[in-house]
């Protein structure tokens, strides 16, 4: 996945990347830099994938949940 600039911005300090909210703020990621030498979209970009396996974890589970209510409906 590659970063796109265009797809990042804040409301006050948190932090939104192609409309998901990250569970990191703009100091956390200023931080992270001065602690590992990453670069600033690495960092995003890493907890933007963390943040989409939540999304979807969350789907499937909820998925899962309504297949097994309607099998109980039957």
């Amino acid at each position: 996945m590659k970063y796109n600039k265009d797809l990042i911005y804040f409301q006050d300090d948190v932090v939104f990347y192609d409309g998901v909210k990250l569970s990191i703020t703009r100091q956390n990621i200023q931080d992270y830099m001065l602690q590992t030498n990453m670069g600033a979209e690495s960092i995003v970009i890493y907890y933007y994938k963390k943040e989409l396996q939540q999304i979807r974890d969350k789907q499937l589970e909820q998925l899962l949940n309504d297949r097994e209510e309607e099998k109980r409906k039957k």
